[in-house]
């Protein structure tokens, strides 16, 4: 099912955290809820990068040309906090393994994770 429509069937509004760990099949799961995304319904997105981007071509500067333009901003989750920037080529490392993508709007969050 694709997550807009799940989400329409459930009746829900809005998502806080929408965790995805499909070993590669992101592009699938993010053009499933491309509706929710338009509409900034899903406020924060986790992802795993690493590779399996090899094997499925959507690499870590495909994640960003996808979600800055939809208001977020894209960071490396560490132990003890999140290194939100832009893009660099240099971090198409494949080690990944997890990301975050946080709506520009929630500032203190953003604020929050990068302490």
């Amino acid at each position: 099912m694709r997550g807009d429509d799940y989400l329409a069937k459930a009746n829900l509004s809005q998502v806080h955290l929408l965790k995805i760990d499909v070993e590669g099949g992101e592009p699938k799961v993010l053009a499933g809820f491309s509706g929710a995304l338009v509409a900034r319904k899903i406020h924060a997105i986790q992802f795993e990068y690493g590779l399996a981007a090899i094997w499925t071509k959507f690499l870590l500067r495909d994640f960003y040309e996808l979600l800055e333009p939809l208001g977020f901003s894209l960071g490396k989750i560490y132990p003890n906090h999140v290194t939100f920037g832009p893009y660099s080529p240099r971090a198409e490392d494949f080690a990944g393994p997890n990301y975050l993508a946080v709506q520009r709007n929630e500032e203190g969050l953003i604020a929050a994770l990068k302490a």
